[in-house]
């Protein structure tokens, strides 16, 4: 006998496909797939289909899935070059000063007009 995989999903076993339970799939999931009403009546049944459930799925890997292990080559975790961070920020030329080497040049002035100031 041929195994058929359904094309729909019923509402009762969609959060199962997700691994949640019912309240997070109503809050987080459902309100981005398409409903399909199966029969003429709200109690013949809301199905979605296989595909949506599979794109939705991809789409929530995609925005905050991880690697499984760190490897050799993993970079993952390191900041790209184009980030705006502080390590990539000392590879930008001309984009103003570091709070610690203006405050400290700001100090040397303040100092240098005290001492003027008790000269005088």
């Amino acid at each position: 006998m041929n195994f058929v995989q359904p094309r729909f999903v019923r509402q009762k076993d969609a959060p199962e496909f997700f691994g949640v339970s019912r309240a997070l799939f109503d809050r987080i999931i459902r309100p981005y797939l398409t409903e399909i009403w199966l029969g003429d009546s709200a109690q013949a049944g809301i199905v979605y289909d296989l595909i949506d459930l599979n794109a939705h799925a991809d789409r929530i890997k995609k925005r905050n899935g991880r690697p499984a292990k760190k490897g050799e080559g993993d970079t993952w975790d390191e900041p790209k070059e184009n980030q705006d961070c502080i390590s990539s920020r000392e590879k930008v030329p001309n984009s103003g000063k570091y709070k610690a080497q203006s405050s400290t040049s700001a100090s040397e002035k303040v100092q240098e007009q005290i001492t003027k100031m008790r000269q005088k």
